[in-house]
């Protein structure tokens, strides 16, 4: 049985945290537009090179193309720094925002409320959980955005020069959308799996700390005795 996806309301109150750092997402996603498209040009540029000059012998043609060459990879270079710098900056600013959410929720919780949890649980939450947020809504975005940028790109130079071979190219390409897809779906029990262990770890660690400790005062007190 494949996993209940989250409902529609816990993915907006997710996307809801980025909100505040619209105005630099935004920005971020326009300059990694740029950077996929210079990226994405290069091969375009040697086409010319090994078609025109090099087949006319044509080397000032050649020159001034390797220097375009250069010039698009500085600038490639440039968009995607800035925008890596960005998406950290926003990035960082949301696990901020959530762990003081969350530490927040916790300070105004009851007694009662403490005795039914694990130490361990609500670090994993506040530490592992939080990072992890942030990977899914920022880093994953970027990620999932530049490669279909990427894909849609290549996509199009090869029916815009190939038509023929666009469509074989294209044909596979579906395919393994399909493959990862399922691959998603059957390995997500086991990182469900995985997180939750993560929190058995955590608790399992901070009791025996808490208990080194008390073994410790247990030991002063009867070399004291």
């Amino acid at each position: 049985m494949l996993p209940t996806p989250p409902p529609r309301s816990t993915i907006r109150r997710l996307y809801a945290l980025l909100w505040p750092q619209r105005a630099t997402i935004g920005l971020g996603m326009l300059l990694l537009v740029g950077s996929v498209a210079a990226e994405l040009y290069p091969p375009l540029v040697w086409g010319r090179v090994v078609d025109v000059g090099l087949a006319q012998r044509d080397w000032n043609f050649v020159a001034w193309q390797l220097a375009l060459l250069v010039g698009v990879y500085a600038v490639q270079q440039l968009l995607s720094a800035f925008q890596g710098l960005l998406l950290e900056r926003a990035g960082q600013q949301l696990t901020l925002d959530l762990r003081l959410r969350l530490y927040e929720k916790l300070a105004g919780q009851s007694a009662a409320y403490f005795e039914g949890q694990r130490t361990g649980d609500l670090l994993a939450r506040v530490t592992a959980d939080v990072d992890g947020i942030q990977d899914v809504l920022l880093r994953g975005i970027n990620t999932v955005l530049g490669n279909a940028l990427r894909l849609v790109g290549v996509i199009g130079i090869f029916i815009a020069l190939q038509p023929l071979l666009g469509a074989v190219v294209v044909l596979p390409m579906i395919a393994v959308a399909l493959l990862l897809t399922r691959y998603n779906q059957t390995v997500r029990p086991a990182y469900r799996a995985a997180r939750s262990r993560l929190g058995d770890l955590s608790a399992t660690v901070a009791d025996r700390l808490s208990g080194i400790r008390v073994m410790q005062g247990f030991r002063a007190t009867a070399k004291s005795g």
